[in-house]
């Protein structure tokens, strides 16, 4: 509207005005100067007395900018848009870029058990709690139940359990001891005072049993008399030894068939006769009844001897000592009358590498025992056989008709 009545202006004083030096001479208006007048304006033009609607105002000239300017009329590209977003730090989906929030909306942490099966479910939670696999949990973590009988008074109670899964058994009374007779294995509860342990209750009786509590008819009562199976006089009907007991046997103590445990002497006792009781032994006395410790092994007594003897206590001078040399009878210098190998062995061959049965383990050169390769005819049906040649040369030559139609045609030839 400004612009359309600056113009309208413009065209009144053309209408009316005349140049400057007509104005000055005749005293007449002087047409106006055109341009933008408005200081504000980017081109505005000091020296302009009628405005042309030239101006320009730059500025953001889009209505969807935050920084619009309904005043602009051309744009300078500083239009800034939004960028939508969270603008909650303490939210999840905070965006620290986000100028405007609009229709965005912001989430917020929930910390519980996400897990649908899990006994503290908690449907608004999206994060689970920190910490949930160490050693000490929160309690805001996921708990899943456990199966087992929650029944306190059964067998099989299980106090970790968290839902009961009808396994609960009920406990069954019994006698635990096993040496009763009336003892149930299948017994988990203990009724100890119903055991039953039978056997002879009167402590009168020769076999009275102090840990029975039934008795069970079977008490004995004692019949005096020698109870030793191992005694001369051992009664089989006695239940109660009344010390009678007779056991037969050498009881002189000086005797070399004293026996300690007899307590009646029999007349069976033997002098004793010191010597040498081992057959063995070159001072054997056969009428020795105990060993005086003077038995003589004679033998060679000297450890170094080949025919060293450990038992012999007097040396007979029989001692045999090693004889060194070559044992092996293969070698040159092989010793026949040695028993000991020093190590001194050789052995001969053939020492040259060039020849055919060259020898490495040889230590004595025996020339005459080398064999060389010797080139010629070994072809026995040749001409000009060798019969000392060991390697064929070719020059083998054999006589004979080369005319493939001959009858006596030799093909070798």
């Amino acid at each position: 509207a400004r612009r359309a009545e600056a113009r309208a202006t413009r065209r009144l004083q053309l209408d009316s005005c005349v140049n400057e030096a007509l104005a000055l001479m005749y005293g007449l208006p002087a047409c106006p100067v055109s341009g933008c007048t408005d200081a504000d304006a980017e081109n505005f033009e000091s020296a302009a007395t009628a405005d042309d609607g030239s101006c320009i105002f730059p500025g953001c000239t889009f209505p969807n900018a935050t920084n619009y300017d309904p005043q602009a009329t051309t744009n300078d590209g500083s239009c800034i848009y939004n960028v939508f977003g969270c603008m909650d730090p303490t939210a999840r989906n905070y965006d620290s870029s986000a100028t405007a929030q609009g229709a965005v909306v912001c989430e917020f942490t929930v910390v519980g058990c996400t897990n649908a099966t899990a006994i503290n479910f908690n449907s608004r939670a999206n994060a689970d709690p920190a910490g949930c696999d160490g050693a000490s949990p929160p309690a805001t973590c996921c708990i899943f139940p456990v199966l087992g009988c929650l029944d306190s008074t059964a067998t099989n109670f299980n106090s970790e359990a968290t839902t009961d899964d009808g396994s609960c058994t009920a406990p069954i009374s019994g006698c635990t001891q096993p040496g009763a007779s009336n003892y149930l294995s299948t017994a988990d509860v203990a009724a100890d005072n119903t055991c039953i342990f039978p056997g002879c209750t009167q402590s009168a009786a020769s076999n009275y049993d102090s840990t029975a509590n039934t008795n069970d008819g079977t008490c004995t009562y004692p019949v005096p008399g020698c109870t030793s199976t191992a005694a001369d006089n051992y009664d089989s009907g006695a239940v109660t030894d009344d010390g009678s007991c007779i056991f037969l046997g050498c009881t002189v103590t000086g005797a070399s068939n004293y026996d300690s445990t007899a307590n009646t002497n029999d007349g069976s006792c033997i002098t004793i006769v010191l010597g040498c009781t081992d057959s063995r032994a070159d001072n054997f006395e056969s009428q020795a009844t105990a060993d005086d410790g003077n038995c003589a092994y004679r033998g060679c007594t000297l450890s170094a001897a080949l025919n060293w003897d450990s038992t012999a206590t007097d040396d007979d001078g029989s001692c045999q000592y090693p004889q060194f040399g070559c044992t092996d009878s293969a070698s040159v210098t092989f010793v026949p009358s040695a028993d000991t190998d020093d190590g001194t062995c050789q052995y001969s061959g053939c020492r040259d590498t060039s020849a055919t049965n060259y020898d490495s383990t040889a230590t004595v050169a025996d020339v005459g025992l080398c064999t060389y390769v010797i080139s010629g005819c070994t072809d026995s049906t040749a001409d000009n056989y060798d019969s000392v040649a060991s390697l064929d040369d070719g020059s083998c030559e054999i006589t004979g008709c080369l005319n493939p139609l001959a009858e006596n045609y030799n093909s070798r030839a």
